[in-house]
């Protein structure tokens, strides 16, 4: 027999009903995308990795909206449906299922919460590495070969590589919030002495020791390739004014200086056929399943 504290939960079969009659029905569409009638992987556009996690973030996000709508409707059918077949009040018993179902919808609001947030965050990188995206592939007029999304390793991505006849860069976007301005420091501004930069409200290493090891990496993986060419580290900051106050070994600057930084970077280290024989051996990187 049914009682009164059980319709609560009984109302929440019609939306875990639908939810699992959605996940099934993706499971067929991805199936389907096996049959598709070309099987080569194509070479990976600006900021792929970014929107392969917000489409990700999507899904989750249709699958848990549909427990935050039906939440206060179950409670308010629940109280509804108890009362009227009871014929009661609503008493002081079903107060823990009620803060229980209360607490429950609060978790699914934060889960929420955390998702769009962290949605939001992919959308920004993704912006950002389609924008450094374009003023790279202007390069490619000039000689250069531009590749995005480089699979370093799994779950490791490089964001652009450059292999220009100056030599090769590994290419890392960073997109900041601007906030308030410091003493001594504009808003958009950005000050790097080698070793850390120096944003109005903080301080950031991690994103150049990121470069510096994705340099390395790549360097790795071209092994013989290079001809001794070192892969040269670069951290692009797109809406930053970067003020260098000493040299690094990183190369730190707006995506609108990438231009000039590597088609004004010294004589040719690269012939064209070397050019070609890197790209080549990228090209065929890129496509690989599980790097």
């Amino acid at each position: 027999m049914i009682t009164e504290n059980l319709y609560p939960f009984l109302s929440f079969v019609p939306a875990s009903v639908l939810v699992g009659a959605i996940k099934v029905w993706r499971w067929i569409q991805y199936a389907d995308e096996r049959q598709a009638p070309t099987v080569e992987k194509c070479l990976p556009a600006p900021g792929d990795s970014c929107r392969k996690k917000i489409e990700e973030l999507d899904d989750k996000l249709a699958d848990l909206i549909l427990y935050v709508v039906a939440v206060p409707p179950a409670l308010l059918l629940w109280y509804l449906v108890v009362k009227h077949s009871f014929h009661i009040e609503f008493a002081g018993q079903w107060v823990p299922t009620a803060l229980i179902l209360s607490l429950f919808f609060l978790l699914l609001f934060c889960r929420y919460v955390v998702l769009v947030t962290r949605r939001d965050n992919y959308r920004l990188g993704f912006n950002g590495e389609r924008l450094v995206g374009q003023e790279l592939n202007r390069l490619m007029l000039d000689g250069c070969r531009v590749f995005h999304d480089f699979p370093l390793a799994k779950n490791w991505n490089l964001d652009h590589i450059v292999v220009a006849p100056s030599g090769v860069y590994a290419v890392e976007t960073k997109m900041r919030r601007k906030g308030p301005a410091a003493s001594g420091q504009k808003s958009h501004e950005v000050f790097y002495d080698g070793q850390v930069l120096q944003f109005p409200r903080y301080r950031d290493a991690a994103a150049l020791a990121q470069a510096r090891d994705q340099s390395i990496r790549l360097g790795q993986l071209l092994g013989e390739d290079l001809a001794g060419v070192p892969v040269r580290p670069v951290l692009t900051l797109p809406g930053w004014y970067v003020i260098a106050k000493s040299g690094g070994d990183i190369l730190v600057l707006n995506p609108k200086m990438l231009d000039n930084a590597i088609l004004g970077c010294g004589p040719a280290a690269l012939s064209p056929e070397q050019i070609r024989k890197i790209a080549r051996r990228i090209e065929q990187l890129c496509r690989q399943e599980g790097l």
